[in-house]
C-alpha cells in the first residue's frame, strides 16, 4: 500500500513539474526541479522494486525478485539525491 502511495506521490510531482514548466516563474520551476530529483531518488532508495517494476514493461526478462539488481536502483537514487542535494545547496548559497 505504502508503495503504491509513494508511486502516485512521485508521478503526481512529476505532472506538477511539467506543467508549471509552462506557466510558472523561473525560480519555482528550478525548485520543484531540485524537489522532484530529490523525491524520485527518496523513491528508488526505499522502493528498488518500484524501478524495476518500471523497467520490466521495456524489458520483460528481468527478474524484479532478484536481490542482486536491487543495488542499480538504490545506487541510482543515491546519486539523484546527491545531485539533488549539491544543486540545492550551490542554489541556496547565491541568494
Amino acid at each position: 500500500m505504502t508503495n503504491k502511495i509513494m508511486d502516485y506521490f512521485v508521478r503526481f510531482l512529476i505532472l506538477a513539474l511539467f506543467l508549471a514548466s509552462f506557466f510558472a516563474p523561473a525560480p519555482i520551476v528550478w525548485s520543484l526541479t531540485f524537489l522532484v530529483t530529490f523525491v524520485v531518488g527518496l523513491w528508488a532508495l526505499l522502493f528498488p522494486q518500484g524501478i524495476l517494476l518500471l523497467l520490466k514493461t521495456a524489458h520483460p526478462e528481468i527478474d524484479e525478485t532478484n536481490p542482486r539488481l536491487r543495488s542499480v536502483p538504490t545506487f541510482i537514487g543515491g546519486a539523484f539525491m546527491l545531485i539533488a542535494a549539491t544543486f540545492g545547496l550551490v542554489f541556496l548559497m547565491q541568494r
